[in-house]
């Protein structure tokens, strides 16, 4: 306990020396409680002799972390932290997308790919945002789109360090394009037949991509990291290059997924 508290004391006198404005988004008697309360849950943690739990601390760095509420302080997670030895079920036997401003399942296993693309509307009762709170709390970011996005790219990790959904199973509410919401109520499973059943998602390039709509007319062009090196720069220039080559009149310049970077690249 004596360490992790240490650990936890360093995180804080680093934010406070790093950081460029720690309480641009907390009062001073905001931050000064998150520090005792952050505090407080690793003494409960800790057993009578004193012992804590590396993944007890580290999710409690996480949080105090995200609690800032933005993307400049955070810290990383890893596979690591999660027992080897242990491979109860504690994923639910699909995976999450974003399409379309909310979230839907994807890649299931094979008695849910009729569900593929519908709304996720409740988890265990709860509201989507809500249910899920558990881990978007302890992602950092300024926006709740932005920490879904990074908890959908790890979403694997996240469930099975955090576990949000309490025992055996889970009950959905989902909803097709057209229709009613539908309850179903499926059991968790274990990493090895996650990684078995479900296919692997298609990645997400880290600076983006751009695609052309309309013969031309119309761009669309996620842009996912504000790079200035030569190689990110070269590729920014072909996008414009490409756009006056086809004489585009319309860009669609979607920031949704970007996590920041330099104010040279954006210049």
């Amino acid at each position: 306990l004596d360490e992790a508290l240490a650990d936890l004391d360093f995180f804080f006198r680093t934010v406070e020396k790093a950081h460029f404005n720690p309480l641009a988004r907390l009062s001073k008697a905001d931050y000064a409680s998150l520090k005792e309360r952050s505090r407080s849950s690793l003494r409960r943690s800790a057993t009578e002799g004193g012992q804590g739990s590396k993944v007890f601390l580290a999710l409690t760095v996480v949080e105090a972390a995200a609690a800032l509420g933005d993307g400049h302080t955070y810290c990383h997670l890893g596979w690591k932290l999660v027992e080897t030895s242990q491979d109860e079920p504690c994923l639910p036997p699909f995976r999450l997308e974003w399409r379309a401003g909310g979230v839907v399942v994807g890649e299931g296993v094979p008695e849910l790919r009729s569900w593929k693309g519908a709304r996720l509307v409740r988890i265990n009762g709860l509201e989507c945002k809500e249910a899920l709170r558990p881990i978007l709390d302890r992602i950092s970011g300024e926006r709740w789109e932005h920490r879904m996005a990074v908890f959908l790219s790890q979403q694997e990790l996240y469930w099975a360090l955090i576990r949000p959904v309490p025992g055996p199973e889970i009950t959905l509410e989902l909803r097709r394009e057209a229709g009613q919401p539908q309850e179903i109520r499926l059991g968790l499973v274990s990493r090895a037949r996650y990684r078995k059943e479900l296919p692997a998602p298609p990645g997400r390039p880290d600076w983006g991509f751009h695609k052309f709509h309309d013969n031309g007319r119309v761009c669309y062009w996620q842009y996912n990291t504000c790079l200035a090196t030569g190689q990110a720069r070269e590729w920014q220039e072909t996008v414009f290059r490409e756009m006056r080559e086809r004489r585009t009149e319309c860009l669609v310049l979607d920031l949704r997924f970007n996590s920041g970077g330099s104010d040279a690249a954006c210049r």
